[in-house]
């Protein structure tokens, strides 16, 4: 039986073959998306793998499979927006099962618009750390391709302007809403519910109760 760092060891010899047959791929690829190895190369999965080593990492084969290849627009593809959250899920089983009580999900939200799903907020291939500063001053801008009012008086806020300036930590969507978890505000469970709301500001309000504005100004700069 091979141990974990050898079989390590056996999987980072394929890869770079695995690098140049996808790079091939690429050349017949006629989507809108580009450089996508690249992308992935530099995304917290490929790091994860080409500096890390960590083979359990996602890969291209996690996502579209390995023998039935389908473009995003066939129903029945592994990155169709109806299956990409099952799709991410083989992974990240814990966070689907939040998703999937979320009003996001197509089996909650009732809703005419496109639901989003994981790659729209983490993109497909240039994924990066929720906790990196790029992801939190993007998340915004997201959100707002959805709820475009909302994300308006956001900016006009106190959080919204200081976020502009490139300042990350104030609240952002999810720091009131949830991640993965969003729910209406009217059910008891919701982040934003009234048994729940004092409770959700206080993560980032408790002990600055008696700040005074020039103080809270000064730490915002």
């Amino acid at each position: 039986m091979r141990s974990p760092r050898r079989s390590r060891r056996t999987c980072q010899a394929c890869v770079p073959a695995a690098i140049v047959r996808a790079k091939k791929a690429a050349v017949r690829y006629n989507g809108t998306q580009h450089q996508i190895v690249e992308h992935y190369a530099e995304s917290i999965h490929g790091k994860g793998l080409l500096k890390s080593g960590l083979t359990v990492t996602a890969t291209c084969t996690n996502c579209h499979t390995a023998h039935s290849v389908l473009p995003k627009s066939d129903p029945t593809s592994s990155v169709n927006p109806d299956n990409v959250p099952t799709t991410c899920g083989r992974c990240h089983h814990g966070i689907q099962e939040q998703f999937e009580q979320s009003i996001h999900h197509i089996k909650v939200g009732k809703t005419d618009k496109e639901l989003p799903v994981c790659s729209d907020c983490h993109s497909a291939h240039t994924i990066s750390r929720a906790d990196e500063e790029g992801f939190k001053l993007d998340i915004m801008t997201k959100c707002g391709r959805c709820h475009e009012e909302i994300a308006e008086t956001y900016f006009d806020t106190y959080h919204g302007k200081v976020s502009q300036l490139g300042y990350t930590k104030t609240a952002k969507c999810y720091d009131c809403h949830g991640a993965h978890d969003i729910l209406p505000p009217d059910d008891p469970r919701s982040h934003l519910s009234h048994d729940n709301v004092v409770g959700t500001c206080q993560k980032c309000t408790k002990g600055r109760r008696d700040a005074s504005p020039a103080t809270s100004a000064r730490d915002a700069s």
